[in-house]
């Protein structure tokens, strides 16, 4: 998925609105008919097809290290398909099967590893009973996102690549600038690294202790979209009303939110909200009234453009400031040049 800005216009308050309208339909209509189709299913079943399976007990080991983990491998799993682990990634430990051949000398059992000649001689040729004893020892794994394979362009499934999103925001640097103004509006902090370890989630939001965190493996293209996310909950997920919501309901508000702000600049996010919206609205997960649920999704997304708006149109304003300057100083020294050659 690739996303460009688009040039910025000025709208009116109006303009917004009606934007904002029709931007929450159209995804309503579409949430309804998402569905992963089953050429998808196949592509993504050969996708996990390359991944190793894991005991019970080890997914849960690696579940409680590392939440959502789904696609793992050892350092020389990664290796061998010519992928890196990240600099400073630490790996989630689990249980390695380490099976131990004893053989039978006098009346004990000795480990194969400690035999003489003549035993393995015999041992190789059956003359010796042996038997294995399952042991198990401390190995690490390494989740996708904890490895370069996506900067490496390791091949993916689609339903995949629908959980890391990939663009390009070209005004990168002024809408996060934006997003700060929103989170001291709001009276949240956005933290310099995350209290835990976040897993394959992109941030998490503390609404108690007024704080979000993003992932420090986000790209700058999913820390934008997942802040706007994450300031959604902020702004209408206090926790005064935060229990009146279900959690369905919450994450709808707030994903739509992102989506509807990130259309207004050009940041094409849908086919990665719609599978994210999908995942709330359909095994039973019902949202009670959409129509409040949306009256909330406009209140929060024209709060939030206003801002942005307010922004960039300050920092166009100012960068043309800078460049008249630029232009008055080079007059300026030109003039000074001829004025001495004249004279």
């Amino acid at each position: 998925m690739t996303a460009t800005s688009k040039k910025y216009i000025v709208k009116t308050t109006e303009e917004k609105q009606k934007e904002i309208e029709e931007l929450s339909s159209r995804m309503m209509n579409q949430i309804s008919s998402y569905f992963v189709s089953e050429e998808a299913l196949k592509e993504h079943l050969v996708f996990m097809s390359r991944f190793y399976s894991y005991s019970l007990r080890n997914m849960a080991l690696i579940q409680e290290q590392f939440l959502g983990a789904q696609y793992v491998g050892s350092f020389n799993f990664w290796k061998d398909k010519g992928v890196s682990v990240k600099k400073g990634e630490k790996g989630i430990q689990l249980f390695v099967p380490t099976p131990v051949t004893y053989f039978m000398r006098a009346d004990e059992w000795v480990q194969v590893r400690n035999a003489n000649s003549t035993e393995k001689q015999q041992i190789q040729s059956g003359a010796i009973e042996t038997q294995q004893k399952l042991f198990f020892k401390i190995g690490h794994v390494f989740e996708y996102t904890q490895t370069n394979a996506r900067e490496k362009g390791m091949p993916v499934s689609e339903i995949f690549s629908q959980y890391h999103q990939d663009g390009v925001i070209h005004n990168e640097k002024e809408m996060m600038e934006a997003l700060r103004i929103i989170s001291k509006k709001l009276d949240f902090e956005i933290l310099q690294e995350p209290f835990e370890e976040l897993g394959v989630a992109k941030g998490a939001a503390y609404p108690y202790l007024k704080q979000i965190a993003l992932n420090p493996r986000n790209t700058a293209y999913e820390n934008v979209t997942t802040l706007l996310h994450e300031l959604a909950h902020a702004k209408l997920h206090t926790p005064d009303v935060r229990d009146s919501f279900t959690k369905a309901e919450r994450e709808f508000q707030a994903e739509m939110v992102a989506y509807v702000v990130a259309s207004r600049y050009g940041v094409d996010t849908e086919d990665f909200s719609l599978s994210y919206l999908a995942g709330w609205t359909q095994q039973g997960k019902k949202l009670e009234d959409k129509e409040m649920l949306l009256n909330g999704v406009r209140e929060a997304a024209s709060e939030f453009i206003e801002i942005i708006d307010t922004h960039l149109q300050l920092s166009k304003e100012n960068e043309q400031d800078t460049v008249f300057e630029h232009e008055k100083s080079i007059v300026k020294n030109k003039r000074n040049k001829q004025s001495k050659y004249e004279r």
